[in-house]
């Protein structure tokens, strides 16, 4: 029999399961103990280096046996293998075996993941010697367009290889290009007269020299850049997108992706191990993580795209978190970030929780008390005039969004227990919307409006809930079809076509897109005025379907979907086509079966001048997302660290002292720079 060099004979049957050794290259294949000759052939180049090999499934006749030819990897090592069998009368498996694959000496290249264009760095190929022998081996770095090469007058690629079995090599390599580019080093066993630790070296019969190409990836120089435009098109609706650079963009680094999904939730739905996370950390931490497994579930729940899958893994989440969240309960029933170490829970962390448990609840089983709990404790915080108390630290900043006086506070916290719907508590709701009253001055803030026409949407307020929308139209901020809210507002710019999310924008938006869809069966009439907040805020969606920070991602999920809820409808089939000016053109059918399937395209010319069409019934979410390098920016820095020291005091025992002094600060945005970590 011959077995070719890089191929190896695997036996199974009843009774045995062969052991095989291949020596690649190399004269001889032992397989148990027999030896078969190999044929001469020209040394392969390594270069298929699998973690995992020989998943199959095989048909095995009446006689419970089976031979098959199977191609080894280039890898240098040793597998663990089995096989186990079924059939109508049981289930059998084989004994744990090994297989070697071996040269009589290897060259191993290691390369970092990634490298950027113009940047140095070491490529280091080492040797090993697997014979008992001396041997001189010579390295070579084969040369190419793609790098270039330092010179290194001190470096030598010759070495023996004896007691010590390996050497290892090293060059200074810059890559030229972006993209892969291919690294091929060749070691070779020398023939020659000089002693390598006073023996003369061997040259193996076969398997004098090993070649390795490894592929290195190259990336642009600069700083990625990533814009998005991202849009709520329905059928017989379309927009022109101008994809243009910079002057400044880094070349050869841009490129540009049109992705398209049939879903409202379709871009967050797509990414969704983003979104699925499980909870971990401090009780804020946890908190961030939480909350989206609701929404998701929720959302799919309701519009029958929940599969087995995305409920075993969030319901795993979920319960989790909810365990975890339970050790940050404090012992006066209220929550903090760090619990029973803080000197006081916090107002709004301890509302956030309890009505997270309560959605939750729907979901995975919660014991009701620590959501009665932790309402007991805010009913304590309310004062004479219904406003609730704000007590205790909130160190994620972004995590309460813009919940930042008495008045909105307020609104949050009856926005909880009106979502609980506990009639134990209907006295303190009561209370609560004296405060809220507050709301309706016209010094009073978009954002407190915004939070507060929620709360009397969930309290059946139409009165007040129409009042407060009614106010927050006569200031609502135009753009294209969109229409969002802002405290700043200005002139919108249609000439800006790339999501530049502002965060306290997006939370306002969500929370009037959310007090227009409280009744829970809306008209259309309601309906549509919600339809260009809903584009405003998918256009404002980044690549990954998150916006700009904690808080107003998850008030923005919380509205998309309670829209998406309202107006799903599972037979549309819309067809988008997109075109450009240079004749390329391509088509994306949306279907029931795959409205949830993230749809992309490569847009192959940059700058260009794209259409993007939809026909047939039903929306669509399409994207445009274009990425670029641009050169480094120089930056103050975010820290400023200081060092101080004081002289060497030497008292009279052994033991010299000297202190130092450290002074930190960080540069932040803002009043407050949160969290911050020094070690």
């Amino acid at each position: 029999m011959i077995i070719p060099p890089g191929e190896a004979f695997v036996q199974f049957s009843e009774n045995q399961h062969e052991v095989l050794e291949i020596a690649e290259e190399t004269s001889f294949v032992a397989i148990n103990e027999d030896v078969f000759m190999l044929e001469d052939s020209p040394p392969p180049i390594r270069k298929e280096f699998p973690v995992t090999w020989l998943f199959t499934l095989q048909a095995v006749d009446s006689t419970g046996q089976l031979d098959t030819l199977v191609i080894a990897p280039d890898t240098i090592t040793q597998y663990v293998t089995d096989a186990f069998c079924t059939s109508s009368v049981g289930l059998g498996f084989s004994p744990e075996t090994t297989l070697n694959v071996f040269k009589p000496f290897y060259v191993d290249v290691i390369l970092p993941y990634s490298i950027k264009r113009g940047e140095s760095f070491v490529l280091k190929a080492i040797v090993f010697n697997h014979m008992r022998q001396c041997m001189k081996v010579h390295l070579s770095l084969f040369q190419s367009v793609d790098y270039v090469t330092e010179s290194c007058t001190t470096c030598s690629y010759t070495s023996c290889l004896c007691t010590d079995p390996s050497a290892t090599f090293t060059w200074i390599i810059i890559p030229q290009i972006i993209g892969t580019i291919d690294i091929l080093v060749s070691g070779e066993a020398l023939d020659t007269n000089d002693l390598c630790d006073g023996q003369k070296p061997i040259v193996p019969l076969k398997g004098k020299s090993d070649t390795v190409l490894k592929r290195l990836k190259v990336e642009p120089e600069g700083v990625r850049v990533e814009r998005t435009r991202s849009s709520l098109l329905c059928a017989f609706e379309s927009e022109v997108t101008s994809l243009q650079i910079l002057e400044h963009t880094v070349e050869g680094s841009q490129n540009a992706t049109i992705t398209v999904i049939g879903d409202v939730m379709g871009t967050p739905l797509a990414y969704i191990g983003n979104l699925l996370k499980m909870p971990y950390g401090c009780g804020e931490q946890i908190m961030i993580n939480f909350s989206p497994n609701i929404a998701i579930m929720n959302y799919m729940g309701l519009t029958g795209q929940l599969t087995e899958e995305i409920t075993y893994k969030a319901t795993e989440f979920l319960n989790n978190g909810y365990q975890r969240e339970l050790t940050f309960k404090r012992q006066d029933s209220s929550y903090s970030a760090f619990g029973n170490s803080d000197p006081s829970g916090n107002t709004w962390l301890t509302a956030f929780v309890a009505v997270s448990f309560f959605h939750a609840s729907k979901f995975i089983p919660i014991e009701h008390k620590h959501i009665s709990d932790a309402l007991d404790w805010l009913q304590a915080l309310q004062q004479e005039d219904g406003c609730f108390q704000n007590v205790g630290k909130l160190f994620h900043n972004d995590l309460q969004g813009g919940v930042n006086n008495e008045v909105s506070l307020t609104a949050y916290v009856a926005a909880a227990f009106l979502q609980i719907a506990d009639s134990k508590y209907n006295p303190v709701i009561q209370k609560s919307m004296h405060c809220l009253e507050k709301s309706l001055a016209p010094e009073s803030s978009i954002y407190t409006k915004a939070l507060s026409a929620f709360a009397y949407g969930l309290a059946n307020n139409e009165p007040k809930r129409q009042e407060l929308l009614e106010q927050l139209e006569s200031v609502a901020t135009t753009s294209g079809n969109g229409k969002y809210w802002s405290e700043n507002p200005s002139i919108a710019d249609d000439t800006i076509i790339w999501s530049n999310p502002h965060s306290a924008e997006v939370e306002t938006s969500s929370y009037v897109l959310m007090a227009k869809l409280t009744n829970p069966n809306p008209s259309t009439t309601e309906l549509a005025s919600a339809l260009p907040v809903v584009r405003w805020l998918t256009s404002q969606q980044n690549a990954n379907g998150g916006f700009f920070s904690t808080q107003d991602t998850i008030v923005a999920l919380q509205s998309l979907s309670k829209y998406g809820i309202l107006t799903y409808t599972p037979n549309s089939s819309p067809i988008v086509t997109v075109t450009n000016t240079y004749g390329f053109s391509h088509h994306f059918l949306v279907v029931s079966t795959n409205r949830l399937l993230l749809q992309q395209k490569d847009l192959p010319d940059i700058p260009g001048e794209y259409t993007v069409s939809v026909s047939g019934s039903g929306c669509v979410n399409v994207q445009l997302i274009l990425r670029y390098n641009i050169p480094e920016p120089r930056t103050d820095g975010t820290f400023s660290l200081s060092v101080q020291t004081t002289a060497i005091h030497c008292p009279p025992h052994p033991l010299p002292s000297f202190t130092i002094t450290f002074t930190v600060s960080a540069r932040a945005e803002g009043d407050t720079a949160g969290c911050k970590l020094l070690s």
